[in-house]
């Protein structure tokens, strides 16, 4: 126990020096250390109990790993979950976690991952019906497969492999998609600003599109998101000329750029909209967009 816990803290300070070097680093000295020291399990843990910090990202509900995300990464293991367990330091590991997990109210299902192969271990496989079960396994994880590596958040490295390539797009505001991955913008990654505005609410994505974008200048601005993203019908101009857009709108969007083979899986919300109007949302409207974003200050 003396030598674990001499490596451990051992590492913990090599760790800890390294991160106040990388996000600190006019302070990191031996005299200014203890001021300006990051200690990032516990920045992890203030920020994440902030509700405030939570809402950019996008908030779910309390019951969406359990109810939602757990079934989506188990499948036809999940219901084993309550039949076919077996009581074992790693479900109980795997289960607390969880809970732990679903305090917060920003709940994705890749933050249960390293739990899976603790659940998977601690469940038998069904003594009637195997093969059926084994049939539904596979095809489950194919089809999994496909969904979440080929369709969900399947259009932002298209999306910047396109930006790479325009010459006049200095702002890039990217809203409801994982994290953009700017090295992909190559050496435009220099001359193009990105801000990430997560998954905000809209009315705090609208506030801050005004507040950086310009009126009508040499900077053209664009807006990244989902097609899905309803909350932007009010700000676009059709193309057909059959609606007015409305007048006191502080932007108008121009679709310039879409990419069809796009789900994103974490704007559900049946309980609000109901199993098929989330569906005819999510998957009906599937596709990312590029809206070149037009702020007339007059």
């Amino acid at each position: 126990m003396a030598a674990m816990a001499a490596s451990a803290a051992c590492t913990l300070a090599i760790a800890t020096i390294l991160d106040t070097d990388y996000y600190e680093p006019t302070a990191s000295t031996m005299f200014g250390l203890p001021n300006t020291i990051v200690f990032t399990p516990w920045n992890n843990l203030v920020y994440n109990l902030d509700p405030a910090n939570l809402a950019q990202h996008g908030t779910h509900p309390y019951y969406q790993h359990l109810l939602v995300n757990l079934p989506q990464l188990l499948g036809p293991a999940f219901p084993l979950l309550f039949t076919s367990f077996r009581p074992s330091t790693q479900l109980y590991a795997a289960l607390s976690a969880i809970l732990l997990l679903s305090c917060f109210s920003h709940q994705e299902a890749r933050f249960l991952v390293p739990a899976v192969p603790l659940l998977l271990s601690s469940v038998e496989l069904p003594v009637r019906f195997v093969k059926a079960w084994l049939a539904a396994w596979l095809g489950f994880n194919v089809a999994l497969g496909i969904l979440m590596g080929i369709y969900h958040q399947g259009g932002i490295v298209p999306a910047q492999l396109w930006l790479s390539g325009q010459d006049t797009i200095q702002q890039a505001l990217w809203w409801k998609t994982l994290s953009p991955p700017n090295y992909l913008l190559g050496s435009k990654t220099a001359s193009m600003q990105t801000f990430d505005l997560m998954g905000m609410p809209g009315v705090n994505m609208t506030a801050d599109i005004s507040k950086l974008t310009q009126c009508n200048s040499g900077v053209s601005s664009v807006l990244i998101a989902p097609h899905s993203a309803t909350f932007l019908d009010q700000y676009i101009v059709p193309s057909d000329g059959e609606r007015e857009i409305e007048t006191d709108v502080p932007f108008t969007l121009e679709r310039i750029w879409s990419y069809k083979n796009h789900l994103n899986m974490d704007d559900i919300d049946p309980l609000e909209e109901g199993l098929q109007g989330t569906l005819k949302r999510v998957v009906g409207r599937r596709g990312l967009n590029i809206w070149k974003i037009h702020k007339d200050c007059k």
